[in-house]
């Protein structure tokens, strides 16, 4: 009896261990048959919970960026053809290399990007270092004109003829390139905006997907860039799609540069986000040096566009300066920091242009260029009469009322006034805690989010309680973003952002995860400060997110050891 319950034990053990090590591993060598799969190609491999509409989505991208083209014509391809477009592709993308169409590598394909093809040479993707490409031809002058032909309503045409000005001026900072402005329909470079087809066989998409393409220098269409007006263009400002950045890559292309594979590089084919560091990095230098050469000392800068209309003092030329005006200073002396540069910000809200950060009992209003307005920051009483408290989170309903969060209280604001019977304490909410650490109203469904150490709640503002089922761990759930952030705020551009210390995370609310490449530093991004000396930078901090996420032991390894522990111990009783 002894020696029969000995062996079934054992027998428990080793079962467990099996059972566990194959559920960790299924799904990860499946491979869609394609029997289900209509009209899509039995040798694609993909994953079985993957849709099978984003799998045809995603072998029509391969079509469209060269990584199928680059292939024997034939009208079928081999598996073997089919995992080296997608492994290729992953490779570009600076993703795992599976060779099949994971959940990853489709969401990657989401992405808004550039619409040329990724592969232009064959020969280019053969065994080769990762570099910038050229498009094989390029401009026989030094000078070139371009033209601005149409202008997009999302901004002003002085915003956008700065924006075009800017990043051709990145080019010629590093070449022999000189660009002037003209109204001649003979321009080299004609710049324009438009909807869905255009005239060139290659429309639009409306909204994400394809931002902009261009044409490589050439006669008649050569050359020429064009910008889809389904984006939301924006000027000097990380929300939105920042024209200055997809302007300054789509004129690459029109110098004669291709797509890179070097993720940081300006002209990889993905939209990156606006920052106010450089975008120009070394491998774009390479490319366009190779093509141009190098940019002569004391070379005259380019014609700048006629002055633009500013009512605001300090006119920000650049695109880095300080946006105030600073004392001389000796050499050697570094230049003052702005005070909202010192800040970790404990609340922000968003109303469109405007952006406002609290931190204490002081409130900053931020507009679109990264400036903070002129009289402020402001004491929150100033905007809330009578509130002379720390400002822990808020968030603005649909009619207008901000609910404002302070303590184990909470206030309603209807402008300046607050409402009648505030404040409540916030266990009145039906929450079970007594403060918050961020709260908003997310877009893609309209409900507002509070967040509370490491939980969170769905809570519905018209029947004034959360939904059933919460709250719910931030883990697993917002994948990527940490717990207890300290702000959060959306910008009705698909992304949701979360701020902790001088860092903040990106949100995608399509793609309900946080945006690769993030935390980035909050106040150098939004607010235009010095990435030297940026308030709360520690070393090695930057890209803690990204490596505490990579450096987390995968579930296979954790359900492994412990089985094996439990193997161990069985036969450590039973010997």
């Amino acid at each position: 009896m002894e020696l029969r319950k000995r062996e079934l034990l054992l027998v428990w053990a080793f079962s467990l261990f099996v059972s566990v090590l194959a559920q960790s591993s299924s799904g990860q060598d499946n491979s869609g048959s394609g029997s289900d799969s209509g009209q899509l190609p039995t040798g694609l491999e993909y994953d079985d919970d993957v849709d099978i509409q984003e799998v045809a989505a995603g072998l029509n991208f391969l079509k469209n960026f060269g990584y199928l083209g680059i292939m024997k014509k034939s009208s079928h391809k081999s598996p073997q053809e089919y995992r080296i477009a997608v492994s290729r592709m992953q490779e570009y993308a600076n993703i795992p290399v599976t060779g099949r169409l994971d959940n990853n590598t489709l969401t990657q394909m989401k992405r808004p990007r550039c619409g040329l093809p990724d592969i232009i040479d064959v020969n280019s993707m053969k065994r080769r270092k990762k570099r910038y490409q050229l498009a094989g031809s390029k401009w026989g002058k030094k000078d070139l004109s371009y033209r601005i032909v149409n202008y997009t309503p999302d901004l002003a045409q002085h915003q956008v003829q700065d924006a075009i000005a800017r990043a051709l001026q990145a080019w010629s900072d590093h070449t022999p390139l000189t660009f002037r402005p003209t109204t001649s329909s003979n321009a080299d470079i004609q710049i324009k905006f438009a909807r869905g087809s255009h005239g060139d066989g290659y429309p639009f998409d409306g909204r994400g997907g394809t931002l902009a393409h261009a044409y490589f220098p050439g006669p008649g269409i050569g050359g020429d860039a064009h910008f889809d007006d389904g984006e939301r263009f924006t000027h000097r400002s990380v929300t939105g799609t920042n024209l200055f950045l997809v302007a300054a890559h789509e004129l690459g292309h029109s110098l004669g540069l291709g797509h890179s594979d070097v993720e940081s590089a300006l002209m990889a084919p993905y939209y990156q986000g606006y920052t106010t560091s450089s975008v120009i990095q070394p491998d774009d230098i390479r490319g366009i040096q190779q093509l141009y050469g190098r940019r002569p000392p004391n070379q005259p800068t380019n014609p700048r566009p006629d002055p633009r209309p500013n009512p605001r003092p300090n006119p920000r030329p650049n695109p880095r300066p300080n946006p105030d005006p600073v004392p001389p200073r000796r050499p050697g002396q570094e230049p003052p920091q702005r005070p909202e540069c010192n800040q970790q910000f404990q609340a922000a809200l968003f109303i469109d242009p405007h952006l406002y950060l609290f931190q204490g009992k002081t409130v900053w209003r931020v507009n679109e260029n990264g400036q903070v307005d002129n009289g402020w920051p402001k004491q929150v009483s100033v905007i809330f009469t009578g509130f002379n408290r720390v400002v822990d989170a808020i968030y603005r309903k649909a009619d207008g009322t901000a609910v404002v969060f302070s303590g184990n209280q909470y206030y309603e604001y209807l402008g300046q006034r607050l409402k009648r019977g505030f404040p409540k304490t916030v266990r009145s909410l039906g929450l079970g805690v007594d403060r918050l650490d961020a709260a908003v109203v997310w877009a893609r469904n309209g409900k507002t989010y509070f967040f509370s150490g490491t939980q969170y709640w769905r809570f519905d503002d018209k029947r004034k309680r959360p939904d059933s089922g919460y709250p719910r761990p931030i883990e697993g759930n917002w994948r990527g973003i940490p717990a207890a952030p300290a702000a959060a705020f959306a910008n009705g551009e698909g992304k949701t952002y979360f701020i902790k210390g001088n860092q903040y995370y990106r949100f995608d609310d399509q793609n309900v995860r946080a945006d690769t490449g993030f935390p980035r530093y909050f106040t150098v991004d939004w607010l235009r400060c010095d990435t030297s000396r940026v308030f709360g930078k520690a070393t090695g901090e930057e890209g803690a997110g990204n490596n505490a996420e990579a450096s987390r032991l995968p579930n296979i390894f954790v359900n492994m050891l412990t089985s094996l522990c439990v193997l161990l111990y069985v036969l450590h009783i039973y010997n």
